[in-house]
């Protein structure tokens, strides 16, 4: 279970939510409207205040480099898509 209780960072309101094991969550909207952002907050990469509880371990009660171990942020690179940046930019593989 993943629980964010008054999670707040600049770009972000004020963010409450819970899901449970089973639940699962999809983030949609448009480029800038922080998707990204409260992942990185939720993963300790960016300051911020609130908490964040993953399977009843408190995010404040951990090392970052141990809280990082549990809940992982991957950044999508536009060169991992043919014809969008890197090696293949304008083919169509």
């Amino acid at each position: 279970m993943l629980v964010v209780e008054s999670l707040c960072r600049p770009g972000l309101g004020l963010l409450l939510f819970r899901i449970e094991g089973s639940e699962s969550l999809a983030l949609k909207g448009p480029s800038g409207a922080g998707k990204t952002h409260l992942l990185r907050s939720l993963a300790d990469l960016d300051p911020g205040e609130g908490e964040v509880i993953l399977n009843s371990i408190v995010r404040s009660d951990q090392l970052v480099p141990e809280w990082r171990q549990r809940l992982l942020h991957v950044p999508a690179l536009a060169a991992w898509w043919p014809g969008i940046g890197g090696c293949n930019a304008g083919s169509d593989v």
